[in-house]
């Protein structure tokens, strides 16, 4: 999430400003009282400060006046005394954002989640959450080589030519510095802040207690689900060696792309406080890029970012997350328009099951069938208490058909059909999980930059090659093929076992020839229904090891077992 570059500028790596930053205080981490105590002050602030202005709005909307908010007036006024006065005549939206900002790192970054969470908050919140501070103070040059040296364990004149002096940018958890390695190469240092890591390790345990809690009271908001998974990505992102290993892993699943580019990472200068990934020459895609590149290049990227984005998502599961303007480059060279990504810390895996069901849902959409996209988003939504799937179902359909009698970027566009899809589910109770979001986010942000650079851009018509392919792979003889030796070994371990259990299936029919009691079926008719129960159950096991959808086995196993009983 964090991206200390396109934070602190509004500019990317080759766009880099002169701008003095105010000097990063170093404080020793506070225990988990102590920082429970902090957090548990503001929160109770902000819950009054929500008091205050509850009674505002009631007050503007001319509601009838009741006298249990006249007791809760009484309770306010009580702890004004206590209370910033000027925070507190504020909407609760600015005070929550100045709160979350007022608590450090761990909560600006909180504050960064929930704002892309308009499936569940109100729209004002995550508006306001949006402005959340992102320049933020700077560690001063020579602490900054420093620690950069005791990471790397050697001076940094071994290692770096130059390393600039003034910031490229510093964010909630990171600074960066452009350097030249004694090879040659120019590239960027990026370094964690001192005492971030336990900071934010300690916040987690506050924050997830929090959330538990904060279920108790308002579950449609399901706070203990968003809290949990905001912990598992923030400790994540604060070990750098886990955005190498991003940064190659992307890398890998684009080699056959050349023309989709990612920095190289310099692995062997590592560690979990710092990374050193190589420095892109490149241009923004704004209106600026739109007027330099020729109508052609222009084509070549808004398709390349379209075939990147799709692969992303739909074939390899695995995605930018944190995808956003300033996290794209166009890379002009000798071999034409390059499209480039950077700020690899946070990034999105779909299980293979939610990953097919969203490969079906995106096709459905942009084929124009939202009946089926309907049914396979509901597929990757766990109702919560109250959820009604049929009538999400239903509204979804609705929506769909609009967008399909109207398709265009300006009045109802695809991206704009999939974020109100999500949004949808808050009204029916229907919980996604985070990556669903940023699925969304990173779709909304490709229709965005592709309408700058490609103005009347129609998403759906440039996705359709790019996603045809992907479904067209999923039904590929050689790719079944694939995945049944995948399953082999359980394949080989269902047959091995299938003459063990006919034997005992035909033992049990020889006791019962033998032992027959008067009040028992006739032998032959129960020996029929266990044969042919005992077949349907290892047809069923089958299909299981051979990795078939469960409508091709449940009704198998459920016959089986049917027919034994009856035995």
């Amino acid at each position: 999430m964090s991206n200390p570059i396109q934070e602190a500028t509004g500019t990317t790596y080759q766009q880099q400003e002169e701008r003095v930053y105010e000097q990063y205080i170093e404080k020793k981490p506070s225990s988990l009282v102590v920082r429970y105590l902090i957090t548990t002050s503001h929160l109770m602030a902000l819950a009054l400060g929500g008091g205050f202005a509850f009674l505002r709005h009631r007050k503007a909307t001319n509601q009838k006046k009741k006298i249990k908010y006249t007791f809760l007036k009484i309770f306010l006024w009580l702890h004004w005394p206590f209370l910033n006065k000027k925070l507190i005549r504020q909407p609760f939206s600015i005070q929550l954002r100045r709160r979350l900002e007022m608590l450090g790192a761990t909560y600006i970054k909180l504050g960064q989640i929930l704002s892309l969470r308009e499936d569940i908050l109100p729209k004002d919140i995550t508006d306001e959450l949006k402005k959340l501070l992102d320049t933020l103070p700077a560690l001063q040059y020579e602490r900054f080589v420093q620690l950069v040296e005791e990471q790397m364990g050697q001076p940094v004149h071994q290692i770096f030519i130059e390393i600039q002096k003034n910031p490229l940018g510093s964010a909630s958890i990171a600074q960066a510095h452009r350097a030249t390695l004694r090879s040659g190469e120019e590239v960027v240092i990026k370094l964690l802040k001192p005492g971030t890591r336990e900071l934010i390790q300690t916040d987690s345990k506050i924050i997830k207690s929090t959330g538990a809690f904060m279920e108790l009271f308002v579950p449609e908001l399901q706070p203990k689900n968003m809290f949990t998974e905001f912990c598992e990505y923030t400790n994540k992102e604060v070990d750098f060696r886990l955005e190498a290993n991003n940064a190659e892993a992307f890398a890998a699943n684009f080699a056959k792309v050349p023309d989709v580019i990612f920095p190289k990472i310099y692995k062997q200068y590592c560690t979990s406080d710092v990374i050193v990934m190589e420095f892109f020459k490149g241009m923004k895609p704004d209106e600026h890029c739109a007027k330099v590149l020729s109508p052609e290049d222009r084509e070549k990227v808004v398709d390349l970012g379209a075939m990147a984005i799709i692969q992303m998502l739909y074939s390899d599961g695995f995605f930018h997350a944190d995808l956003h303007p300033g996290n794209l480059l166009i890379v002009q060279g000798e071999e034409g328009v390059k499209c480039g990504f950077i700020d690899l810390g946070m990034v999105g895996r779909f299980e293979e099951s939610t990953r097919k069901s969203m490969l079906y849902y995106y096709n459905s959409l942009v084929m124009g069938d939202p009946k089926s996209a309907a049914r396979y988003l509901s597929m990757v939504a766990r109702p919560g208490k109250g959820g009604d799937p049929d009538a999400f179902r239903k509204e979804f359909i609705e929506i769909g058909m609009r967008w399909v009698r109207n398709p265009n970027f300006s009045d109802f566009s695809l991206a704009l059909l999939i974020f109100e899809s999500v949004v949808l589910g808050a009204k029916h109770r229907m919980y996604f999980p985070l990556e669903l979001v940023l699925m969304v986010k990173a779709i909304i942000t490709f229709e965005g930059v592709g309408n700058v650079i490609l103005p009347g851009l129609d998403i759906a018509k440039v996705s359709k090659k790019h996603i045809r392919k992907l479904v067209l792979n999923e039904v590929n003889p050689i790719e079944l093929a694939k995945t049944t030796l995948q399953n082999a070994p359980e394949m080989l371990d269902v047959i091995t076992r299938s003459p063990l259990v006919i034997i005992e299936l035909f033992k049990r029919l020889e006791i019962e020839l033998f032992e027959k009691k008067e009040d028992k079926v006739p032998p032959m008719a129960s020996m029929k229904n266990m044969i042919f129960g005992g077949l349907c159950v290892i047809g069923a096991c089958v299909l299981v090891a051979s990795g078939q959808p469960w409508q091709a086995y449940t009704a198998l196993f459920a016959i089986g077992g049917i027919f034994a009983l009856k035995s």
